[in-house]
């Protein structure tokens, strides 16, 4: 079955509301009419008793039977819902009835109010006055009304005139029936006027749009969307006819920078061909002179020579690498070693104003790199926080295990399950601006001045670490600095093994509702989804005002609250301290990439209860939000105490 199309919703969904409104409105409306037309019955049958009263009171004494009896049939055919008209008159021995036109229905006694108003009638101006009451029988609903007959300004009598009420609502229920009838007219008139209108400027517009999207989606930029109009759609599709220039454009740039890769890779092969054409004949020169000279220091002139060599020969394997992708020669190494020649090169190099912090892991277990290829990524990665550190800084180089989940393996770009060896490279320069954080990777992109960069150490180093299937994350804030972690597969896949089987089974919730408040929608969706993987139930927010105003509406349902600290409108550090003056008790779980650059300390001195640094585990998330959980009731249960 085809789903409605986007106009044939709006046409039935503005028909569904019309047509509630009008029987609400027909409701209320005939509820009111009926109430407005017994008041109206009531009022005419008012003036037709004291109309009545009044004919008779100006009939000359004695009064002539005929004259009654003509005067109440008369009043009677005057009015279809009159059921009764009687005249009591009062004589010396008490009450009599001297006219009645009736519907056949039982004769009835003395009405209590007849006697009552000529009993109170005692003094002159008493005859104006008139009673009247509703009466609900099993015929329906009698309105009776009394008027007072006089003689010489003394009432003598009463008028009695009995309606019925109860077929108010048919003729109500006709003329609703009616207006009904008028207003579906008028709905499918409009319903069909709504229906072309919105085909024509709303369907169409956006028919041709989302083909032209289709089109593109399938590579085809040659696209473009008529905006006859400039309304919302005339906007969009201008918007969408720029945004397909734009890519063109872009398209057309990175075709230009390819192709001077392309080239710039052919002339690289060539001058590494030729630079080992002059090597070779060098390094077998040294070695046959080694065997002419006896002399020491001939010897160690011949040892530095071939050390030069040597150190050309790698050179020119890291031309070959970046210009043709070769692998290089990869071997197991203790990657504790490559970091400490690296950081005998630094102290050498970098400026005094730059303090230089490193930290191996034990144990780190090996890796298989192209040792070389690996001191090129990390050369890049701390030159460029060199560059971040204009005016000094510290620069902190970390080597350690580390265990990723299918978890944080969906959230990074080419990163799989299982060991790998971590070296993070942290700076405390100016930070990454979040607008170009996602271009910092591409060839020939660079911040720097004309002539002080190529643009091609980033995307050296991330071609290098991908050969070795490994990954580069980076984190940064503005004004915080830096974080580069480069994972590599660890070489050691027995102690893999044993660290699985060592893991304890991290533990399932029990339907608690948890906040997950993050800015990167991967993150939301994987941490949702495998949060409720393992029984939490899970509700999301972008980022800090929105998490305030979702917990306010789920105060009493929201167990926990896991949040990064670095977001947009309102970040981590605000929104902690709000969630803590809303519930004191409430567990919070802060995370960043940044774990060094103050983070941590400002969560845990706000109120969360744990930190974790990203790329975190699942196992890592459920064990610290088991912790939180649990020590977030035993300080409910002190307080009750």
């Amino acid at each position: 079955m085809n789903p409605l199309r986007l106009h044939t919703k709006t046409t039935l969904l503005v028909l569904a509301i019309t047509l509630a409104m009008l029987l609400a409105v027909l409701l209320v409306v005939s509820v009111r009419m009926v109430n407005l037309v017994r008041e109206d019955e009531k009022e005419l049958a008012r003036l037709q008793a004291l109309s009545l009263a009044e004919q008779i009171s100006l009939m000359p004494t004695p009064r002539d039977q005929d004259d009654i009896d003509r005067a109440v049939s008369q009043a009677r055919g005057a009015r279809p819902n009159v059921i009764a008209i009687r005249v009591w008159e009062q004589v010396s021995d008490g009450l009599i009835e001297r006219a009645a036109s009736t519907d056949g229905s039982p004769a009835e006694g003395i009405p209590e109010e007849v006697r009552a108003m000529l009993r109170g009638a005692a003094g002159p101006g008493r005859g104006s006055a008139f009673r009247d009451y509703t009466h609900q029988k099993q015929t329906g609903i009698h309105y009776h009304v009394f008027a007072p007959i006089t003689e010489q300004g003394r009432p003598c009598g009463v008028a009695e005139v009995i309606e019925r009420l109860d077929n108010v609502p048919s003729i109500v229920k006709r003329y609703a029936q009616t207006a009904l009838s008028l207003a579906l007219v008028a709905i499918v008139l409009t319903t069909v006027a709504v229906y072309a209108l919105f085909r024509r400027l709303a369907y169409r517009p956006m028919s041709a749009l989302l083909e032209a999207m289709a089109r593109a989606e399938t590579g085809s930029l040659d696209v473009a969307v008529q905006a006859p109009a400039q309304d919302e759609f005339g906007r969009l599709a201008t918007g969408f006819n720029r945004m397909i220039e734009r890519i063109r454009e872009l398209t057309s740039e990175r075709e230009l920078r390819s192709q001077r890769l392309e080239s710039l890779g052919a002339l690289a092969g060539g001058i590494a061909h030729d630079l080992n054409n002059i090597l070779s004949p060098l390094s077998i020169s040294t070695f046959l002179l080694r065997s002419k000279v006896s002399d020491r220091n001939a010897q160690e002139t011949l040892d530095t020579m071939e050390e030069v060599i040597e150190r050309g020969g790698q050179l020119v394997k890291q031309v070959l690498s970046f210009a043709k992708g070769m692998e290089g020669d990869r071997v197991g190494v203790d990657l504790k070693h490559v970091l400490r020649d690296v950081i005998g090169i630094l102290k050498e190099t970098l400026p005094k104003s730059i303090e230089i912090k490193y930290a191996v892991a034990e144990p780190v277990g090996a890796a298989l790199v192209n040792p070389t290829q690996l001191s090129q990524v990390l050369m890049n990665l701390c030159v460029n926080a060199r560059d971040a550190m204009p005016h000094g800084g510290e620069l902190k180089i970390t080597v350690e295990s580390a265990r990723l989940d299918e978890h944080y393996a969906q959230l990074a770009a080419a990163a799989k399950p299982g060991r790998y060896v971590m070296i993070s490279v942290r700076d405390t320069g100016v930070g990454i601006p979040t607008q170009i954080i996602d271009k910092i990777f591409d060839p020939f992109f660079t911040t720097k001045e004309q002539g002080k960069g190529t643009g091609l150490g980033l995307s050296t180093s991330l071609g290098i670490v991908r050969s070795h299937g490994g990954f580069i994350s980076v984190y940064s804030e503005p004004g915080a600095g830096a974080l580069f972690k480069v994972y590599l597969p660890a070489l050691d896949a027995g102690a893999e093994a044993i660290e699985r089987e060592e893991q304890p089974e991290p533990p399932a919730g029990a339907g608690e509702l948890i906040m997950v408040v993050d800015d990167e929608e991967p993150i939301r969706r994987v941490t949702r989804g495998m949060l409720e993987a393992f029984g939490y139930r899970v509700v999301t927010a972008s980022d800090g005002g929105e998490a305030c105003a979702l917990y306010r509406q789920k105060r009493d349902e929201i167990s926990a609250v896991l949040t990064d600290m670095m977001m947009p409108v309102m970040d981590g550090a605000a929104l902690i301290a709000e969630l803590r003056r809303l519930s004191p008790l409430l567990p919070i779980i802060a995370s960043s990439g940044l774990t060094e650059a103050g983070k941590e300390d400002q969560a845990l001195s706000l109120g969360a209860r744990k930190f974790l640094s990203k790329p975190y585990t699942s196992a890592s998330l459920l064990w610290a939000l088991r912790e939180s959980l649990r020590d977030g009731q035993t300080d409910i249960d002190h307080e009750g105490v």
